[in-house]
């Protein structure tokens, strides 16, 4: 009967020596140092998109409620505290008074910024809606502190898009 030789090196106890994990580890560090930036830049990209769906979703809603409740909605965008409402009109058309909320405050996270008219307005803007689906235009802007990132533009026509330009 043959015994284990220990000092043979075919015969391995299996397992890793020091030297081969640190080249794995070594390895990995390297490969998320690379992967980094690209996911920071990937998640602040998507807050800048999220931030431009749900200043749509809420131009959307207000346009459905005009038509849906025959009364003029509006969304009313405040650029300096970077958020946005709906709130609902008093008639169906010329409304008098905006006193009924429909959807309350909504502010843009951390680094999205808003601007109005031609992206570099911080004045108040309200993009009101009747009950025909007709609008009052109004582009809304999605920045960062340099650039545009997104365009949501209502027409005339109540047709609302988004464009990243």
């Amino acid at each position: 009967m043959k015994t284990k030789n220990h000092l043979d090196p075919l015969k391995t106890n299996g397992g890793f020596s020091l030297i081969e994990l640190l080249i794995v580890i070594s390895v990995m560090a390297i490969l998320l140092a690379m992967a980094t930036p690209s996911f920071i830049d990937w998640r602040r990209n998507l807050q800048y998109k999220e931030a431009a769906e749900g200043i749509v979703s809420a131009l959307r809603t207000a346009r459905n409620n005009a038509i849906t409740l025959n009364r003029q909605n509006r969304v009313e965008c405040n650029p300096s505290g970077n958020r946005y409402r709906i709130t609902e009109g008093n008639r169906a058309y010329e409304s008098s008074s905006w006193t009924t909320v429909k959807q309350d405050w909504v502010t843009l996270p951390g680094g999205v910024a808003m601007k109005t008219g031609d992206c570099t307005s911080s004045t108040d803007a309200n993009i009101g809606f009747s009950p025909n689906g007709t609008a009052s235009a109004g582009t809304v802007c999605i920045r960062d502190d340099s650039s545009t990132k997104y365009q949501v533009i209502v027409a005339a026509s109540g047709r609302i898009r988004t464009v990243k330009p």
